[in-house]
C-alpha cells in the first residue's frame, strides 16, 4: 500500500489518504499535480489542484501498464510517463492535461524515468534493462 503525504516545508510531513499511486508531479502551467499508478488501482490517474482532494479519471494504460514515473516539461507543455509491461518491456506516454495519454514508444527496455536537456534537445530515461534517448518532435 501507498501513502499520500503532505508538506508545507518539505520536512515535516502528514499523511493525509491511502493510495494505489506510484508517482506524482506538479505541473505550473497547468496549476494541478497528477498521480499515476499500477494496475491495481482502480483508476490509474487522479488530477487535483491542490494535493488534498483528488479526481480520478480511468484510462486503458492503466489498466495493462505499471505506470512508474511522471515528469512535466514545460517546454514542450507535456507530461511523459514511464510505463512497465513486463520485467524488460516498456516504454513512453505522454499527455497535455494529464487525463488523456498517448503511447508515445514501446520499447525492449524498462524506462524508470525521464530528464530533459534544452540545450541538447534530447530526453534520457534510465532503465533496468538499457539507457534511452527519446527525441520528441
Amino acid at each position: 500500500m501507498h501513502y499520500g503525504l503532505t508538506s508545507t516545508d518539505g520536512v515535516h510531513w502528514i499523511e493525509v489518504y491511502d493510495t494505489s499511486y506510484n508517482t506524482v508531479c506538479w505541473s505550473k502551467e497547468l496549476a494541478i499535480f497528477v498521480a499515476l499508478g499500477a494496475p491495481a488501482s482502480s483508476t490509474g490517474i487522479a488530477i487535483s489542484s491542490d494535493g488534498i482532494n483528488w479526481t480520478p479519471y480511468t484510462s486503458s494504460f492503466a489498466s495493462n501498464y505499471n505506470l512508474s514515473h511522471v515528469s512535466w516539461f514545460p517546454t514542450i507543455n507535456k507530461f511523459i510517463a514511464t510505463y512497465g509491461i513486463s520485467s524488460t518491456i516498456g516504454g513512453f506516454l505522454t499527455s497535455s492535461d494529464g487525463i488523456t495519454w498517448t503511447n508515445i514508444a514501446m520499447l525492449s527496455a524498462l524506462p524508470v524515468n525521464v530528464a530533459y536537456s534544452e540545450t541538447l534537445g534530447i530526453f534520457l530515461s534510465t532503465g533496468t534493462t538499457t539507457s534511452v534517448k527519446l527525441i520528441l518532435k
